[in-house]
């Protein structure tokens, strides 16, 4: 799953800034895998572990899962 997909779901189904959110929720996660607020590409292919970890961060903040 890409985060373009991710950011998708979230601007149909979620609040405008959820994304950044997430992003600054799980930001020690995303750094650990080269992820950088400033240079994050859309394009991007994220792991199983990490779209775990935003799903939790999902359902926690939004009650939302991801499709």
């Amino acid at each position: 799953m890409t985060i373009q997909h991710i950011k998708q779901f979230l601007e149909k189904n979620g609040a405008p800034l959820a994304w950044l959110r997430v992003q600054l929720r799980l930001l020690p996660h995303f750094n650990k895998r080269g992820f950088f607020l400033h240079s994050m590409n859309e394009k991007e292919e994220l792991d199983d572990e990490l779209i775990e970890l935003i799903d939790q961060v999902l359902e926690e903040i939004y009650h939302l899962k991801l499709a």
